[in-house]
């Protein structure tokens, strides 16, 4: 007997609606749907838009997605290449959805694709099909792409690795975030694409120097001059770094991927003068001690705002603190409610009441001295009302919504409270030895119960 996974939701006097899922080996079949009552069913009836991380479930089928926009690239000679805007995850993730417009449906558009779309919600319809085990929809036309006003909030889906400019070099293909001071910049528009460069650490050419790109088109997304604002201060610079000419680079195409550190004219100064003072003989019983370097640190946000799923109305931060230094600095934070659960370069910070705000303080030490480095905390995250989930499918069942909080679950045998912001939802359950099921539901009361069971 094949199995189903029905999910019903009781509300004040258990009014109840089932939704059934045929068991199938196929996946993205959403199955059979029948109010109960009425013993009408609908086969293989599409939900209207599904969440980026369900696209793979629906190849084949022409349907809405929606999700953030982490990335965005142009491959290929202008006018005969693509445009690609990663949702959910950058590539090469394969589970990230991906968009293709070719610079011929491009030109359909008022503003760049790459640009305009970077970090925006949006919601995406058509033909989902597969590339190398990752789907993909090609829009050829602007109104198959709908949002883009909406900035995302996007969390980083794993932690991304801080260096200096000189190791740049070491990290072709991968994202990465790479720190140094600006020793020279250059805007040149007399030439046909008008690229700004941010040389770090070494004027180009040098073969060892790191430089930041920054075309025409995204050049308008800063408020000042790059060439002029970044001028020999600090930076740090996050992106995909390639490598031309021998020498690694990277394209920003976004103010937000870089970040000025400090101003590193002193900096630079002090690199000249131990370079000239390195030639000099040393005295006798003089020590000098070789590579050392004071540390340096900023700080992340790698989760967060997020609502804790204790009921105690708890809005948590986790914070990571990234050095750099010789030797290796140690981390110390002035708050961390996780008692170092979450690893020594990373603090939680519970906060309990609306608006309530906390500064979260790092410090890295070694020999050579030490640095700090500050953020601001505050409970921004929206009421959330308690809703429970009864599991009688007799294990696991693994839980997706998304609407105004996107959340996932795994819930046990038996019954969980989970904490959402009240509203109406689009939700993927995966339970019953492999069954799937697929919908909307309002989950706008305190309160409700949500149930699941196979039959």
């Amino acid at each position: 007997m094949k199995k189903s996974i029905i999910v019903l939701i009781v509300i004040v006097f258990i009014v109840s609606i089932a939704f059934g899922c045929k068991k199938t080996d196929e996946a993205g079949l959403s199955g059979k749907l029948a109010e109960e009552g009425t013993g009408s069913y609908k086969e293989e009836e599409l939900p209207d838009s599904v969440p980026w991380q369900d696209a793979e479930y629906y190849i084949g089928n022409t349907i809405t997605v929606y999700g953030p926009v982490v990335d965005t690239k142009h491959f290929g000679s202008e006018g005969e290449g693509k445009t690609f805007l990663y949702i959910g995850k950058a590539y090469p993730e394969p589970k990230a959805l991906t968009i293709w417009i070719d610079d011929l449906d491009r030109e359909k558009f008022s503003q760049d694709p790459k640009a305009y779309y970077y970090g925006k919600n949006i919601s995406v319809t058509g033909l989902i099909l597969d590339s190398n085990g990752s789907p993909y929809i090609e829009v050829t036309d602007p109104t198959q792409i709908t949002g883009g006003q909406e900035t995302a909030e996007i969390a980083p889906e794993k932690e991304i690795l801080i260096i200096p400019w000189i190791e740049a070099g070491n990290y072709i293909g991968k994202i990465v975030t790479v720190y140094g001071p600006v020793v020279a910049t250059y805007y040149d528009e007399t030439t046909d694409d008008k690229t700004t460069f941010i040389n770090i650490g070494k004027d180009y050419p040098d073969p060892d120097g790191f430089s930041v790109w920054i075309d025409n088109m995204n050049r308008t997304n800063f408020s000042e001059a790059p060439e002029i604002y970044y001028y020999e201060k600090s930076i740090s610079a996050t992106g995909l770094i390639v490598e031309i000419d021998g020498i690694a680079h990277m394209e920003v195409t976004d103010p937000g991927q870089i970040m000025v550190l400090e101003e590193a004219r002193e900096a630079v100064v002090q690199e000249e003068t131990l370079e000239e003072t390195a030639e000099e003989p040393v005295e006798e019983n003089e020590v000098v001690e070789q590579g050392s370097m004071a540390p340096t640190i900023i700080l992340e946000v790698i989760e967060g705002p997020a609502f804790s799923q204790l009921g105690d109305n708890t809005c948590y931060y986790r914070v990571k603190a990234y050095s750099a230094g010789d030797p290796s600095p140690t981390i110390s934070f002035n708050k961390d409610d996780s008692m170092g659960s979450l690893g020594k370069d990373i603090a939680q910070v519970n906060l309990h009441n609306k608006g309530e705000s906390f500064t979260l303080e790092a410090t890295a030490t070694n020999s050579q001295g030490s640095a700090s480095a500050s953020i601001t905390l505050i409970h921004t995250c929206q009421d959330h009302i308690p809703i429970l989930v009864k599991n009688d499918t007799g294990g696991n069942l693994s839980l997706s919504i998304s609407g105004p909080g996107s959340y996932s679950f795994s819930i046990p045998s038996g019954q969980q409270t989970i904490y959402v912001i009240p509203g109406t939802y689009n939700y993927t359950a995966r339970g019953c030895g492999g069954a799937v099921l697929s919908g909307t539901y309002d989950l706008s009361k305190a309160g409700d119960e949500w149930r699941f069971w196979c039959q």
